[in-house]
């Protein structure tokens, strides 16, 4: 009897052993598919292909940067982060941010990203409430992403505009520098600070033609040099993607109808009427090419033509009405007739940027009319001239 239980014994503490055993593999095994989930991209074919995808699907999102210094300026957007490296002038690392989750639109919590004020670890997490899940710790050094708690001494906290209490920087006062941030634009983006005299943000190239809807290709780093009082441009996606670098539109291919834009060094996208006048860009339909646009024009007038004012749907009473940018003055406003395809608009200031809208004076009586009109109208033909 005491054999039977000596051995009954020994088989349930093997067997407490074994699932004690089998329980650690599998915690293992869980931790180590959360990390080979996320991989960190880093051949060129590798980044390439992701660069490619991100830029597509970014329509409206302008990324966000991460941190910047003398070595390597890091970024992101809800899709992906970025880390670019200075010397090579090109991104040398990216993560697959839909991997983690940690921006995830079905999830109530909030993604964060913080970066090491050195630079050497990337802390990707969401936070809900003061519940922080999702945890990834990017060590850039070694090119790996882990789930384990990686220590972090000091979070960088280089964001310029973020401390108004500042007096000054590098010897400039801080608001004459964000006065002059102002007038370049700054497409809503942040702005760090890269070392003693150098700042960092994110716009676009300006005096280049670029289709509406692709600026996003065209995305640089714009580098102040504070004590210069100089930028300096560095394209973001330069080898992943073709950038527009056309300046000259007897050059341009306006044969397809593409609408071409510029971008003023203030930010402002603008259809530029004097030099595509007599293209094909200059054609299009109704809805795309006029409606929300910025029109640019030398010669003070701007014309507008509708190939088949009669097909036009005129039951709510439609106008076309042109203001600057700035709203600074009333709007002139045309009505449209059905019998009338030419409208010019006159007395604009040279140099000043317009926009152009149409809108019914008439009320619809409900949404459903208004979008059925608005869908209608938006196919007819036009072209704007000078």
């Amino acid at each position: 009897m005491k054999k039977y239980l000596l051995g009954c014994l020994s088989v349930v503490f093997c067997l407490s052993i074994f699932l004690s055993g089998c329980g650690k593999n599998e915690n293992s095994k869980k931790q180590t598919t959360a990390e080979s989930a996320v991989d960190v991209l880093t051949s060129k074919e590798e980044i390439k292909t992701f660069v490619s995808s991100t830029v597509k699907k970014q329509t409206s999102e302008f990324p966000q940067l991460d941190y910047a210094s003398d070595h390597r300026i890091m970024f992101h957007d809800n899709q992906g982060f970025f880390v670019f490296d200075l010397s090579k002038q090109k991104i040398t690392q990216a993560v697959d941010l839909k991997k983690t989750g940690i921006f995830s639109q079905k999830s109530s919590g909030d993604g964060k990203i913080e970066v090491a004020s050195d630079g050497s670890l990337v802390h990707f997490y969401q936070r809900n409430g003061k519940k922080t899940e999702k945890n990834y710790y990017f060590h850039i050094a070694n090119k790996t992403i882990t789930t384990k708690k990686a220590k972090m001494n000091k979070v960088y906290q280089g964001d310029f505009l973020k401390d108004d209490h500042k007096t000054s920087f590098s010897g400039v006062s801080f608001e004459k520098i964000k006065k002059t941030l102002e007038a370049d634009g700054l497409n809503d983006s942040n702005v760090l600070v890269q070392n003693d005299h150098v700042l960092v943000y994110l716009g676009y190239p300006d005096n280049v033609y670029m289709k509406p809807g692709e600026e996003i290709k065209n995305l640089s780093f714009q580098l102040y040099d504070v004590k210069k009082n100089k930028t300096e441009e560095m394209p973001v996606w330069k080898g992943y993607v073709t950038l527009n670098t056309q300046t000259d539109a007897k050059k341009l291919n306006a044969d397809d109808k593409n609408t071409w834009m510029k971008r003023a060094k203030n930010g402002t996208l603008y259809y530029d009427v004097d030099a595509l006048k007599g293209t094909k860009a200059g054609s299009g339909t109704f809805g795309k090419l006029v409606v929300g646009n910025v029109f640019h024009s030398n010669t003070g007038k701007l014309v507008i033509t509708i190939k088949n004012p009669k097909d036009f749907d005129r039951s709510l009473k439609p106008v076309l009405a042109l203001n600057d940018i700035n709203e600074s003055g009333e709007a002139k406003v045309l009505s449209i007739d059905a019998s009338k395809s030419t409208y010019t608009f006159t007395g604009l200031k040279k140099g000043m940027y317009y926009y152009i809208d149409y809108y019914p004076t008439k009320d619809p009586g409900n949404d459903q009319k208004m979008k059925k009109i608005d869908d209608h109208n938006a196919k007819l033909e036009v072209s704007i001239s000078n």
